[in-house]
């Protein structure tokens, strides 16, 4: 039968820490992986997360376009009914293993049964081709219920097009490219850039130093969240969208 020191070690398993450290074949050692952009995912994240509790409050949820499931796992309490779905295996895999009360998809969107009062696309929209759209949009419009709410978060064209994407956005093309379902609601701009977010991030880490003093790292989030943390179309790095369906 398992005892408390077996119960300490298997709640440590939120995050598979055994992974964390490396030592590549050139004897590099690390002890830490660094996400360079965090602080603006977790704003962009944060922000979602306190729209979706404070003013929508849904009771099911889709997350399109899930990946490893970190939405739904800021949900997991919250919302009483959570589903993912993504076209990437190995994300869907990481998904199930760190939210085993949700339900994920390894698939179209198309392929999820039921419909669902809120449906996200979180940083989803610009990996899209042109030529999926409206077919794509349309496809997310069917697992909407009546009265549903779509909430859509993409980078801007305030930020320098990355490799990865189709395209960013403003507002006008976000509202093309959901007007054959949707028709926007309410809209916010998240992550103003400029020299104080730079310097906040380079204050975190740099090429010389990763910060590991709590009062320190306290202080720069406090910061950013005070100075940087809403911004407007003409400085913010992601759009943040409600939208509702059409003749609805």
């Amino acid at each position: 039968m398992p005892d408390k020191l077996f119960a300490t070690q298997a709640a440590q398993y939120s995050f598979p820490y055994h992974y964390i450290p490396t030592v590549t074949e050139t004897d590099l050692i690390s002890n830490y992986r660094l996400l360079k952009w965090g602080i603006d995912y977790l704003t962009y994240m944060g922000f979602i997360k306190d729209l979706l509790i404070n003013d929508v409050q849904p009771a099911s949820l889709l997350d399109v376009g899930c990946g490893d499931g970190r939405l739904i796992n800021m949900m997991d309490g919250k919302i009483p009914h959570l589903v993912g779905v993504d076209l990437v295996e190995s994300a869907i895999l990481f998904a199930r293993a760190f939210n085993p009360g949700a339900a994920f998809y390894w698939g179209d969107v198309s392929e999820v049964s039921g419909k669902f009062q809120v449906v996200t696309l979180i940083e989803v929209m610009e990996h899209i081709p042109d030529a999926d759209y409206p077919s794509f949009i349309n496809k997310v419009a069917t697992k909407l219920e009546a009265g549903g709410k779509l909430i859509v978060s993409v980078p801007t064209t305030n930020l320098p097009l990355h490799h990865k994407h189709h395209r960013q956005y403003d507002l006008t093309l976000l509202e093309k490219h959901l007007s054959s379902a949707f028709m926007i609601e309410s809209y916010w701009f998240v992550t103003k850039l400029g020299r104080l977010y730079d310097m906040l991030n380079l204050m975190l880490h740099n090429r010389l130093f990763i910060v590991q003093l709590g009062p320190w790292r306290r202080m720069i989030w406090h910061l950013h969240k005070r100075f940087c943390y809403r911004a407007d179309q003409t400085n913010g790095a992601h759009l943040v969208a409600i939208a509702r369906l059409l003749n609805v």
